[in-house]
């Protein structure tokens, strides 16, 4: 039983280790004109949320491996006053390099999201 204990121990300190610290510099538009510019600091494997107030909120979670990043997101639109699912976007971009993806209907309403991933070395506050 011990070492069972042990083992589920080990595991959980190799978990928290292996999270990694990211800066995402991401740039959110709507129909072309920017709505949200921000840079966050953001864990791998943890949930963040950037709101552009009554236009569009994101949660996005990253992964990375072999300098690839991957964002999962789901993208909530402002709509009859709150924010409702819109679509669930993910998008795989390499370290340092930018990547963007565009969501919607041509000539109503296009939703694009940009965004440089960056190794973060501080701790994340």
């Amino acid at each position: 039983m011990k070492k069972l204990g042990m083992i589920i121990l080990s595991l959980a300190a190799f978990t928290a280790s292996a999270a990694e610290n990211l800066e995402l510099d991401l740039n959110l538009y709507l129909n072309n004109e920017l709505v949200k510019s921000q840079v966050i600091q953001a864990e791998t494997g943890k949930m963040h949320s950037v709101t552009a107030d009554k236009v569009i909120k994101l949660d996005i979670t990253p992964t990375l491996k072999d300098n690839i990043v991957t964002l999962t997101s789901v993208m909530h639109k402002f709509e009859n006053g709150i924010f409702s699912k819109f679509q669930e976007p993910m998008l795989m971009v390499k370290l340092n390099e930018p990547a963007s993806i565009e969501m919607g209907t041509e000539n109503v309403q296009i939703y694009k999201i940009e965004v440089t991933a960056k190794k973060y070395n501080k701790p994340i506050k």
